[in-house]
């Protein structure tokens, strides 16, 4: 019976991020025939998707605890970022983000699915001692999220909720080795009150996803060819 219940828990938790792999390896077997060593610090604009499963812990709990309880509730985000600011001798940099994002899944009345849309402004570090290795950067972000509806299981889970909260994000990102415009990212999605600033409620999301990083070259490609 126990060995039916792991089962059943990892084909209902593992099987989206195993998709998100497999996606993962056939975006990165097309980009690796044109691929180039680029560092993406040039490469200011970049778009992305990731998954997230619903978990009922807390975010501090989230963050050091893992892995964590998960449930049927899960969302697909898409996400738009654009790098403002680079500090190289502190190894910082910090980026808009925009996100939008489909949720759906079960809670105690029934299922339920609503839109968020998220911005935030995300600082990232990017020196660490394995970085000739594996180049990682470590992410803290800060914003709004606005929920279509309000979530029903943040009220179920806090006793009530709001459409609009704030948001708070961590993230560990990886570049591909054979092309640095790739990157795989594991990140804490959460939604919260700020105690009570906004509302009781909140959430917190395990999300894995790729992101690609690019330059919008169009302009300056009009200006060479004026000249």
């Amino acid at each position: 019976m126990e060995l039916k219940k792991a089962r059943q828990y990892f084909f209902r938790t593992a099987r989206p991020f195993l998709s998100l792999l497999l996606t993962a390896a056939g975006v990165c077997l097309f980009a690796q025939s044109g691929a180039a060593e680029i560092n993406n610090m040039d490469k200011p604009w970049s778009v992305g998707t990731y998954y997230g499963v619903f978990t009922p812990r807390n975010f501090g709990e989230s963050l050091w605890r893992m892995p964590g309880d998960t449930e049927s509730n899960q969302f697909q985000a898409i996400t738009v970022s654009r790098k403002f600011a680079h500090w190289p001798d502190k190894h910082l940099s910090a980026e808009l983000e925009g996100i939008a994002a489909y949720h759906w899944g079960k809670h105690e009345q029934g299922r339920q699915t609503y839109p968020e849309f998220v911005i935030s402004v995300n600082l990232r570090y990017h020196n660490f001692p394995w970085d000739r290795y594996l180049n990682t950067s470590l992410a803290v972000g800060e914003g709004i999220s606005y929920a279509g509806k309000p979530p029903v299981r943040e009220k179920q889970k806090d006793g009530e909720t709001r459409r609009l909260l704030n948001y708070l994000m961590a993230e560990l990102s990886f570049e591909a080795p054979f092309d640095s415009r790739l990157e795989m990212f594991y990140r804490i999605h959460h939604r919260s009150g700020v105690f009570k600033l906004f509302s009781k409620g909140g959430s917190n999301f395990y999300c894995m996803g790729l992101r690609y990083h690019f330059t919008a070259t169009g302009r300056n490609s009009e200006k060479h060819q004026g000249q």
